[in-house]
């Protein structure tokens, strides 16, 4: 039986995205899959997971905000930014409760980041963590970034503080607390980081690893998977004809039944047939031309 659907998972301590995703791959017998969000493997929480035609639905999902709870360790500066790393410079001083808070609000807005040594950021094809493993300093441009909200939520002892960060997508955290740190007089990294939610869903969603081991077997129903057309609800829908369902699952345009709703050109639709996701399509003078179609066995 073919699996389509996706998997939000409570991502565990000490896996990367990508080792993840091959023990899902094993246990569903699946040979799509993907992940919107790479977590590193110091971090947990919520791992949006796509599975077999939901693949195609990533590039179409909406970018809403991602929440993290993080822990700061001050006084450290490591090369990856967070617990990982070696140390790489070191401080006496550990900002006070008052300090941090003076500074938390020159964190919130757009504001320039320069992205970790250790992270995805590819230049020249390379990522920059490969450069930087094989003991190069790959080149790191600043990027604009949005934080919408930062604030403090615990002082855990002098030299350790919680906080919890709402941000745009493409946002590092381990490069906010490194910044912090360093607006504060001091150094510091990341010791804990947890995505608490990432656009669409939240760790409520979620599944633990432990959990989707032990029912993945039980049950071909596959109860932990969110359907296809989850993350649709943003975007109007349009009800094919069997006639227009088989133009569109041909690679051709149909003529827009769109009447009633705003739509500008460009705009984007996800059209069903019978209640299925037959394909997304964008309008261009009054035709919808399809741009993803889903083999999932319709007709």
């Amino acid at each position: 039986m073919e699996i389509h659907g996706w998997l939000i998972l409570d991502k565990p301590l000490g896996f990367s995205s990508t080792q993840v995703l091959g023990k899902i791959r094993r246990s569903l017998r699946v040979k799509k899959i993907g992940h919107v969000g790479t977590l590193d493997p110091l971090a947990t929480g919520v791992l949006v997971v796509a599975v077999g035609e939901a693949t195609k639905l990533i590039p179409f999902l909406p970018t809403g905000p991602k929440i993290y709870d993080f822990v700061v360790r001050w006084g450290e500066a490591r090369d990856t930014d967070d617990a990982e790393g070696k140390v790489i410079h070191t401080s006496s001083v550990l900002p006070t409760l008052k300090a941090i808070q003076g500074a938390v609000k020159n964190f919130v807005g757009t504001l320039d980041q320069v992205p970790p040594l250790y992270s995805a950021i590819k230049n020249q094809g390379q990522p920059a963590y490969k450069t930087a493993r094989k003991g190069g300093i790959p080149p790191l441009n600043k990027r604009s970034v949005t934080i919408y909200d930062l604030k403090i939520m615990e002082s855990i002892d002098l030299a350790t503080t919680r906080f919890q960060v709402k941000c745009a997508g493409g946002t590092y955290v381990r490069a906010l607390a490194r910044d912090l740190a360093l607006y504060l007089g001091t150094y510091g990294h990341v010791q804990d980081l947890r995505r608490l939610k990432d656009g669409l869903f939240s760790i409520q969603d979620t599944i633990c690893m432990e959990k989707f081991s032990e029912v993945v077997h039980k049950s071909e129903d596959y109860p932990f998977l969110k359907s296809i057309e989850t993350v649709l609800d943003d975007i109007p829908a349009v009800l094919l004809s069997s006639r227009d369902c088989q133009r569109i699952r041909q690679g051709l345009d149909i003529e827009a039944d769109v009447y009633g709703i705003e739509t500008s050109n460009l705009s984007m639709f996800s059209l069903f047939y019978d209640h299925s996701l037959v394909a997304m399509a964008v309008l261009q003078e009054r035709r919808l031309y399809p741009r993803r179609v889903f083999n999932l066995n319709l007709l």
